[in-house]
Order: C-alpha cells, then sequence, then structure tokens
C-alpha cells in the first residue's frame, strides 16, 4: 500500500489510474486496494482515499475539479452564503455525475446545491482534484456578487496567499469592469466580515482607515473621520472574557473622546440597512469629527 498512500498524498487524496501508472502502481495493485477497503472508487479511473476530503470527492465523482468558491474556501478562505459545491468541468465534457449518487447528468442537468463551470480548456477528465488557488479566484470574480468577490480576494491577501505577480495577473483576467476591485482590495482586515463593512460602506462615499492603533487600547478595525471608531465582532465572538475586554475598550475609547460602534457578523450580513443607516447618521451630526461634542 506504500506506493498508493505516496501517490494519493501527493494529489491531495484522489488520484487517476494514470497518475497510479506514471509512479509505478499498475491497475490490478489499485484495484486490489479498491477490494480490501483501502481505498474507494469514485468513478471510471479515479480513486480516493478513505479520509480524503468530502468537497474533493464530490467534485471528482461530477467529473471535474473543485473550484470557485469551494476551492478557495477549503484553503482557509473566508466562507460565502453560497454553500454550493463549485465544480469546472471541459467545455465539452460528457458523462457527468451527481456528486453524491453517481449517477449520469444531462448535458443541462443543474442538481441541486452544484454549480458547473465550464471553463475548462479541454475535454479530458482533469489531471487534479482542485484548481489552483489564483483560478478559483478568477472564477469568483465571474461568478460571485462583487462584494463576495472583494472579500475573499481580501481574505487570500490577509493569508499571504497571493505573490504580488498573480495578484497582477489576476487584474487582467477578471471581467474589466471589476478590475478595480482587485486593485482597492488590501491585507489589513482581520476578517471577511470587516471587508465586507469597508466595501459596503465605499459604495456611498464612506472613506475610513483600517487596523488603526490607539495608545492604551490597541488596534481598532476602523477610524472614520477623527473619532469614529468602529469594531467588527467575529461570528465566533461571544461573551465572557471577550465581553468583558471590549466593554474595557468601549470605555477607554470614551474616556479619549471616540464615539464608538461596535456590529457583529449577523449585523454586517443580514442586517446591514440598519448598519449603514446607523453609520451614516452619525457622519451626518458631525460625530466623527473632533470637537463636535
Amino acid at each position: 500500500m506504500t506506493g498508493i498512500d505516496d501517490v494519493l498524498l501527493r494529489c491531495g487524496g484522489i488520484a487517476s489510474l494514470g497518475e497510479f501508472e506514471r509512479n509505478s502502481v499498475g491497475p490490478r495493485s489499485v484495484q486490489r486496494a479498491c477490494d480490501a477497503g483501502a481505498i474507494v472508487r469514485v468513478r471510471r479511473g479515479w480513486y480516493a482515499a478513505i479520509d480524503a476530503p468530502v468537497d474533493l470527492v464530490r467534485a471528482s465523482r461530477v467529473g471535474g475539479s473543485l473550484a470557485c468558491v469551494s476551492g478557495a474556501v477549503r484553503r482557509g478562505l473566508w466562507e460565502p452564503p453560497d454553500t454550493a459545491l463549485h465544480v469546472s468541468v471541459g467545455a465539452g465534457a460528457r458523462h457527468l455525475k451527481h456528486p453524491d449518487t453517481g449517477t449520469a447528468l444531462g448535458r443541462l442537468s443543474r442538481p441541486t446545491g452544484v454549480v458547473l463551470h465550464w471553463d475548462r480548456a479541454d475535454n479530458s477528465p482533469p489531471g487534479r482534484p482542485e484548481l489552483p488557488l489564483i483560478e478559483c479566484l478568477r472564477q469568483i470574480f465571474s461568478c460571485q456578487p462583487e462584494e463576495i468577490a472583494f472579500t475573499m480576494l481580501e481574505s487570500a491577501l490577509r493569508h499571504g496567499l497571493l505573490s504580488p505577480q498573480q495578484l497582477a495577473w489576476l487584474e487582467q483576467r477578471v471581467p474589466a469592469g471589476r478590475r478595480r476591485v482587485v486593485r482597492a482590495a488590501g491585507a489589513l482586515a482581520d476578517s471577511g466580515t470587516e471587508s465586507l463593512f469597508r466595501y459596503r460602506l465605499g459604495l456611498v462615499g464612506v472613506r475610513m482607515r483600517s487596523q488603526v492603533e490607539i495608545h492604551g487600547v490597541g488596534r481598532v478595525d476602523f477610524v472614520i473621520g477623527d473619532r469614529l471608531a468602529i469594531e467588527i465582532d467575529s461570528e465566533a465572538h461571544h461573551g465572557g472574557a471577550h465581553r468583558r475586554r471590549d466593554l474595557a475598550r468601549d470605555a477607554i475609547l470614551a474616556a479619549l473622546g471616540f464615539f464608538s460602534l461596535r456590529f457583529d457578523y449577523h449585523q454586517v450580513m443580514w442586517d446591514w440597512a440598519t448598519v449603514e443607516a446607523t453609520v451614516l447618521a452619525l457622519i451626518d451630526r458631525g460625530e466623527h469629527l473632533a470637537g463636535s461634542r
């Protein structure tokens, strides 16, 4: 099993019969491992380790590569509300299968919860179980709303997953109308919620500084104008010690003359109208400017 395990490990948990043969593992050895339950057959000519990532297995069963949002999230990027399985297949791909049942799909079939990207360069089976991250991001800019593409790109930058050369490559290959979004992205946001907040307020002309260091407080997510401080709590942010720390920070900000606001993931994602109205009302009253009180 050592040879089979080595091939699967190098290929991310899923490999084609051709990949096994290129590594001196014959089809009989592969079949014996499959019969013994050591590996599983995903579809004709493709095999997976028992513990292979579920989304990789499902995409391979369809007949393509894990792609777009699904491929980006698997690399640790911010996860948007879109939970569909995104699969990249050849422009003329045939014999596609359902990701869970393995039953055949028609050329125009769209199983619930699956998004097919007909953008591979050829009709042959994919040579890898998932697309490179940079290709996933390119697809995201054509597939997802602009704000989601911006947020996921900032997530990739925050994690240090893109080189300057890759960022330049991406800018040239996204739809022309979205190149400005690539140029606007940065690596300062600590979370996808922060990126979404900054993007949405930017649409109405609000400019802000990110990750501002304030003596006695530490870093504040955003400062608008002179003294409107805004903190964005992550989805996993709860009470207890976190809550006490936040209250202490808010008290210090108030003592220093800041007007502070705090929003969480659900407010930014699902109650944006209230968030935007609150921030704009304070700006209209001049609460973001020094000496307004």
